[in-house]
């Protein structure tokens, strides 16, 4: 390259680089500009993992900013360069049609807070904090398959429900909510069309209490505060006695993977204790008798009879039985597992059975 073609390619590299320059900054200046923050500012992720609907709201004032509907997400604005503090303020399902509305926290002072140091920031909320409300709830459900029924503290004050205008009247097939001062006296009992005593109850606030009501009587089939309302119960596995010791885990895995893919009202817990001194304890019982068959040209096969089923306060709830048969013992406690996992009617039954 001569001492012309330099001078050119220099004059043409500095006439390139001004477009550059220019471009850079202004790219750099649109992204740090005013609007671009002012755009992005405070901006704040919400992930709902709870079958509540929360309201989040923000600052001293308790301004609204997003609105979060059971297992959703959504997004709200604070302020840029402060410490931002989200309260949450949830709506409780007490039956699939009815919630309590605007129930807030035990602690007054809980909060979310987000790093007030990024632009972007995220909540996630996992579980609903201790709710606050000085009363308790009945749900009873009418599994009668005529006629409606009503309940009262004593024969001539009739409660009203919360959730049907006033009405005192549970419909056949139906739920009714029911509000209670738990330090009044609440010796609950059905006064139409027959007359059942509720069990015995110590109620308290901030719980609710779910009834089953079956032609003449009354049965207790859930109890809970109400911030754990729509999260399994824990429930214990007990076997009988012919499954060996080495057999159990895999069974009781079993179980509870098939009880969460089937999104079940309840899980499996590994302490046989747990809920013992509850009001309402759940659990399960596998049962497995294995047999040695002669078949034919003196072939053996093993059957086995299976019995998978869910006891509530010791009585049956619902259960499911099989009959698998093969051609050696291992193969039976295979074959007793694969039908605890396929057994989809009976995972049914308990989301129909057993509140949530």
């Amino acid at each position: 390259m001569n001492g012309k073609q330099k001078a050119a390619y220099r004059t043409g590299l500095r006439a390139f680089r001004r477009p550059v320059r220019a471009l850079v900054f202004t790219c750099i200046s649109a992204l740090f500009s005013p609007a671009l923050y002012a755009q992005n500012a405070g901006e704040t992720r919400f992930v709902n993992n709870t079958p509540f609907t929360v309201h989040i709201v923000a600052g001293s004032g308790r301004a609204d900013v997003c609105l979060l509907e059971p297992h959703s997400s959504g997004t709200g604005r604070g302020t840029l360069g402060a410490a931002e503090y989200f309260y949450p303020v949830f709506d409780v399902p007490l039956t699939r049609g009815f919630r309590l509305r605007d129930v807030r926290p035990v602690d007054s002072n809980f909060y979310y807070q987000i790093d007030d140091r990024r632009s972007r920031s995220s909540v996630v909320i996992d579980a609903a904090p201790p709710l606050n409300d000085n009363a308790a709830y009945i749900v009873l459900e009418n599994n009668s398959t005529s006629g409606g029924v009503s309940i009262a503290r004593t024969a001539s004050s009739r409660l009203s429900r919360i959730d049907a205008g006033g009405s005192d009247m549970v419909n056949a097939g139906e739920r009714g909510v029911f509000r209670i001062n738990p330090r009044e006296n609440n010796d609950v009992r059905v006064v139409s069309p027959v007359n059942a005593d509720f069990p015995p109850v110590v109620y308290r606030a901030g719980w609710r209490y779910v009834f089953a009501f079956d032609r003449a009587r009354v049965s207790l089939v859930d109890t809970r505060p109400l911030h754990t309302i729509g999260l399994p119960l824990p429930a214990a596995v007990v076997f009988n006695d012919s499954i060996p010791e080495e057999e159990r885990p895999a069974l009781a895995e079993a179980l509870g993977g098939a009880l969460a893919a089937n999104d079940a009202p309840l899980r499996v817990s590994s302490d046989t204790r747990d809920g013992a001194h509850d009001d309402v304890r759940y659990e399960f019982g596998i049962a497995l008798t294995v047999k040695k068959q002669a078949g034919l040209a003196n072939r053996f096969f093993f059957t086995g009879d299976v019995t998978i089923a869910l006891f509530r306060n010791g009585e049956v709830v619902t259960k499911a039985e099989a009959v698998v048969t093969e051609f050696n013992e291992a193969e039976v406690y295979r074959a007793a597992r694969r039908f605890i996992v396929k057994e989809t009617r009976w995972y049914r039954e308990i989301a129909e059975r057993v509140f949530r």
